[in-house]
């Protein structure tokens, strides 16, 4: 049996009433804050936005909060021991991610370093 769990193409208000811990700052290079993740720092700006229903919308990944919240999301799944992550409607999430580097980024963080390179090992 597989297990698989779900990064899906919706974020909702509810989010900012969950904290960021140290681990996904320090996974993205940047600074570790005591703060909750923020609903208005994930979606698509005014003008581009997509509304998922009265109380949702569509992040946008190219923006730093919702790539904290896509590894967040995807690493707490793995550290559950799940196999497998549906990452949802990735063509709807990318209007400011035309070249896919956004996405390449998010997906690399969970591909094992080959051996012989950079040092890694499987």
């Amino acid at each position: 049996m597989i297990l698989q769990a779900c990064v899906f193409e919706i974020v909702t208000p509810q989010v900012e009433q969950i904290a960021i811990p140290d681990w996904v700052f320090a996974a993205l290079n940047q600074p570790a804050e005591k703060r909750n993740f923020r609903y208005a720092d994930m979606i698509y700006p005014t003008g581009q936005r997509r509304d998922w229903g009265r109380n949702g919308s569509v992040p946008d990944v190219s923006r730093i909060e919702t790539k904290l919240w896509f590894y967040y999301q995807a690493a707490s799944y793995i550290d559950l021991g799940i196999e497998a992550i549906h990452f949802g409607q990735v063509e709807i999430m990318n209007r400011n991610d035309r070249d896919l580097s956004n996405w390449s980024q998010v997906f690399r963080w969970f591909v094992p370093t080959p051996p012989n390179t950079r040092g890694g090992t499987w």
